[in-house]
Order: structure tokens, then sequence, then C-alpha cells
């Protein structure tokens, strides 16, 4: 997460032939109300509940849409 409300998440795979892994990245904007944050991708809307907020550590808890799941995700500061 950045400042100016964007976002950029990337994503680590293997890619299942030995040879390594290969990283995908996904733009996103995103906004804080309270213990509200909305991240707007191209193509979704994903809104969590702030459980922690730190220095290092964002850590949200969602509910897929399709299986009603809660979904805890932790974002990390390199």
């Amino acid at each position: 997460f950045k400042s100016g409300g964007v976002a950029v998440e990337h994503y680590f795979y293997d890619d299942n032939d030995g040879s390594g892994c290969y990283e995908e990245a996904d733009s996103a904007s995103w906004t804080k109300d309270g213990n509200t944050l909305t991240i707007t991708y191209a193509d979704s809307v994903q809104i969590g509940e702030i459980l922690e907020l730190s220095g290092s550590t964002l850590k949200v808890k969602t509910t897929d849409s399709d299986t009603q799941e809660i979904i805890i995700i932790v974002y990390s500061r390199k």
C-alpha cells in the first residue's frame, strides 16, 4: 500500500516445471474509513475489517462472496 490510495499486490507462483517461480502484480486503489479497508481492483472490490495496523503489518478480515468463508489476509512491509 502506498500513499495517495495506490496499492500493488505481488503474487509468486511455482511454475511446476522445476525452473523456479514467477511473479504477477495487480494494481488497485484503496480507501480507509475507520476500521474498514476498501480495495478496488479493475474488476472487483474487496472490503474488509482492519484487525491490526502497525508500521510493518496490516491484517484484514474479509468474507469470500462465493463461499461465505472468513479470510484473514496479512500484508507485510519489506
